[in-house]
């Protein structure tokens, strides 16, 4: 499965080819990202991330998530993903993550709006729910590049690196995409 969004850059599935890759990526980028995500501390060999492509693939196929690898030139730089799908009130919640070294080029917002797309055309999705954590402000702004409604402050949603964090939650309906 792949969704080409230029050129160079495509969402693709990660299949176990990619598992050294993706491990060295998010090893180098460990510092960066453990901050706002809670399962980097987790991940902590190659085995562990053969066994998460299992895993995403299996969930893939049975349409209970989703996790695309964000891949520039063909090599690993992030990942854009649907947590959770709620199929009978047809929502989902995404998240990403992107290589300290390629933020700040649009890659990121290009990645979510082709996401988002594919969302609602191919799972036929009517909410989809992006929560952030207020301080990751780069994050923020991702869905307020893309038209999403902000709704609010979930008070004490995340609990992360031992401590309990607000979200900002935003959504965007099918109904919103002109």
């Amino acid at each position: 499965m792949k969704v080409s969004i230029t050129q160079d850059l495509d969402l693709r599935l990660i299949q176990q080819e990619d598992a050294e890759s993706y491990f060295n990526l998010i090893d180098k980028n460990r510092e960066h990202i453990k901050k706002w995500l809670p399962w980097v501390d987790s991940v902590k060999s190659i085995e562990d991330i053969k066994k998460y492509i299992r895993e995403s693939i299996e969930s893939f196929e049975s349409k209970t998530s989703i996790d695309f690898g964000i891949f520039y030139k063909n090599q690993p730089i992030g990942s854009v993903n649907m947590n959770k799908i709620d199929h009978y009130h047809k929502k989902a919640d995404i998240g990403y993550w992107l290589d300290k070294e390629h933020t700040g080029k649009g890659i990121m917002t290009s990645s979510v709006k082709a996401f988002t797309d594919y969302l609602f055309k191919e799972l036929d999705i009517n909410r989809i729910e992006i929560r952030v954590i207020p301080e990751n402000v780069k994050s923020s702004a991702i869905p307020e590049r893309l038209g999403f409604t902000y709704e609010g402050i979930l008070r004490q949603d995340r609990f992360l690196n031992g401590k309990f964090f607000d979200s900002k939650i935003y959504s965007l309906l099918r109904s919103d995409k002109r």
